[in-house]
């Protein structure tokens, strides 16, 4: 199974020579290397004609210059390696470095799409100039240990580092499947693109820690710092309008619409006075660079925003339509049991029928209308709310689809497909009492009359301990069952037990769920549509409980008993 080395490079045949040479003390020796010139480069021309390899070396001259995403792309076109690995012109790697890559697919078995990616060090020719640089190199290093400590753990963070680019690798078939790179992001975030989509997949993502290639820097970090925070809010705003990709990548764009206050401020100051701006950033660099004041270098990095809004200005957008391309943010209602029967350990997660039919109400009239799972996905407006049902309890039928009819609400019901007619087995494991469970047929009717039905799961199995075959046919096969039995696409997903990692996410994305719901609270804004938030609607909460957890998706009071329980503990702690 070959490897192809993709280098794009334009106009720095010095560092390129660099590369090519660290490549020969590589212990892997089955590999291919695709050098991509873009654009008029006589130095480099001349490193071609004369350069000797003992591996073999491919070159692609352009004539233009298309930028690195077509660069790349061009070398992962002419390549012959079935697996590819993406190096830039100022890295080297260290010897091993196409070994370790290597073994990662061949113990996942080469058919079985992964991304593997490895750590970049950060070197320098030189010592920083001025207490700014100094500050940006720490900067840059702390982001990426924070990548690295996300990478390691494979925490639900993933998302907003996860890039595929440099140190990465991935077989060329995979990489063609998903178009490559986005070559309408010339220089900036396509890596953070193409990796974000093929997460979005589902693609497996794995980190070789020991596969290092060290980023010699040459820049200036301090016009670079500046130039990417123009282009990162033009990319933004390419990713976010043009690609629908609102995500936690291109999330920037929001903190001037949404979110904490502070940043929320700082952000309208950036934009509204921009001129201002710049004087005060003039003045805190040097002000920095005399006092050596990191709190001056955090204020200058700050106010550099200003860069970040001139980019998304330049894309045609001012505040009217930057508010309408935010849009607002969702709250999802979790219910379970909408019934009569009480029961003490079972309350938290029942609601009596004339409740459901208050809160409904209350919803309705203070305007919220209800939405789908789909719709969240194309950008909701204002006091828009879901609905949704988890287990499927027979309940829902007799006393909450006609109260779904009669206030016009629409919701989305989640079924646990191989237990439909039954019982709930899972509860009644944990001393709850048993319910019946929505047969076909009343799927079949709610169906025709508006309600949407997604999965949660074959069995209810708590999903993370389950080996990978079993995880594929809890999550797939009651997809499948679904469709077969309604007929129409089934798209949405609820964690049994509300467990959910990527291990489970990626197979929930490998089965073509669109959206997925976890039990964790609060508000869905840009954010993963396969760990959605939902806050639970319960048999206990009031008037206040219900508007509060509308209008935020928190649960303040479950909040505060568990802060109230964490404080008892830490006392007793002490105590002892």
């Amino acid at each position: 199974m070959k490897f192809s080395i993709v280098i794009p490079t334009f106009q720095r045949s010095g560092l390129l020579r660099e590369t090519l040479d660290s490549l020969h003390r590589q212990t892997e020796q089955d590999f291919e290397v695709v050098v991509v010139c873009d654009g008029n480069d006589p130095a480099t021309r001349t490193l071609a004609a004369h350069y000797l390899a003992t591996y073999r070396l491919k070159w692609i001259f352009n004539e233009a210059n298309k930028g690195q995403a077509s660069a790349r792309n061009d070398g992962a076109f002419a390549a012959e390696g079935e697996l590819l690995v993406f190096l830039d012109d100022d890295t080297t790697p260290i010897g091993e470095w196409l070994a370790l890559h290597r073994r990662h697919h061949q113990e996942r078995g080469y058919e079985r799409v992964v991304m593997v990616y490895g750590k970049i060090i950060e070197t320098y020719d030189r010592p920083p100039r001025t207490p700014i640089e100094s500050f940006l190199r720490l900067q840059r290093n702390q982001y990426l240990n924070a990548s690295e400590h996300c990478y390691r753990s494979m925490n639900m963070d993933l998302g907003h580092f996860v890039c595929f680019g440099l140190n990465g690798s991935i077989s060329r078939r995979a990489f063609l499947a998903a178009n490559g790179f986005d070559s309408n992001l010339r220089s900036f975030n396509e890596d953070m693109e193409l990796g974000y989509r093929l997460y979005d997949r589902g693609v497996p993502f794995v980190y070789e820690p020991n596969a290092i290639v060290f980023h010699r820097s040459t820049k200036d970090l301090r016009d670079s710092f500046r130039t990417q925070l123009r282009l990162m809010g033009e990319s933004d705003v390419y990713r976010a309008r043009d690609r629908g990709q609102r995500n936690s990548q291109t999330a920037r764009l929001a903190a001037i619409h949404w979110g904490n206050l502070r940043r929320l401020l700082l952000n309208r100051f950036c934009w509204n006075h921009a001129e201002f701006s710049a004087t005060l950033t003039r003045w805190c660099e040097r002000a920095a660079d005399a006092t050596t004041s990191e709190l001056l270098f955090a204020l200058w990095s700050r106010l550099n925003r200003s860069l970040y809004w001139e980019g998304v200005r330049a894309q045609e957008l001012d505040l009217s339509s930057l508010h309408r391309l935010i849009g607002f943010p969702l709250p999802v209602l979790m219910f379970h049991s909408v019934s009569w029967l009480s029961n003490p350990k079972s309350d938290l997660y029942r609601l009596a029928p004339t409740r459901f039919s208050r809160w409904l109400r209350l919803a309705r009239n203070l305007g919220y209308r209800s939405s789908t799972p789909n719709e969240f996905l194309l950008g909701l407006g204002r006091r828009s709310v879901l609905l949704t049902f988890d287990d499927g309890y027979e309940e829902i039928y007799q006393h909450a689809f006609p109260v779904l009819q009669e206030t016009g609400f629409r919701a989305t019901v989640f079924v646990v497909t191989d237990l439909i007619g039954q019982t709930n087995v899972w509860d009644e494991e944990h001393g709850l009492p048993r319910r019946r469970l929505l047969s076909a047929e009343q799927i079949k009717e709610m169906h025709r009359h508006g309600i949407q039905f997604g999965s949660h799961s074959r069995t209810h199995a708590r999903l993370n301990g389950l080996p990978e075959a079993a995880l594929g046919t809890e999550v797939a096969d009651s997809k499948r069952y679904l469709e077969d039995l309604l007929g129409t696409n089934v798209s949405s997903f609820s964690y049994p037990w509300g467990e959910t990692g990527l291990r489970v996410r990626a197979a929930v994305a490998e089965a073509g769920y669109q959206t997925a719901f976890t039990t964790a609270d609060g508000l869905n804004f840009w954010n993963d549509p396969l760990t959605l938030r939902r806050v639970n609607i319960g048999g206990k909460d009031t008037f206040a409980d219900f508007v509060l957890k509308l209008a935020t998706g928190k649960d303040y009071r479950q909040r505060l008993g568990n802060k109230a329980r964490e404080l008892v503990s830490n006392l007793n702690r002490h105590v002892t």
